[in-house]
């Protein structure tokens, strides 16, 4: 995903936001819906899920959110 080399800082995304996030998720066939497995700060931990979900045999994704979305 990154090169081995490159390191990425966790900052905030914007004043008073929160910080970056790495959401895994998978594709929940019965409803048809993406559902939430888990969120990381680190890239390389999310990679690691990601990686160990696809090898279950599920459809899975990473969402990298750099202005995390926030409730209303």
């Amino acid at each position: 995903m990154f090169p081995e080399n490159q390191r990425l800082s966790v900052a905030v995304s914007s004043p008073g936001g929160a910080a970056r996030q790495f959401r895994v998720q998978y594709f929940d066939a019965p409803t048809g819906q993406w559902q939430m497995f888990a969120t990381f700060r680190s890239p390389d931990l999310a990679q690691s899920c990601l990686d160990d979900l696809i090898r279950t045999g599920l459809q899975a994704r990473l969402i990298n959110y750099r202005i995390c979305p926030v409730a209303g």
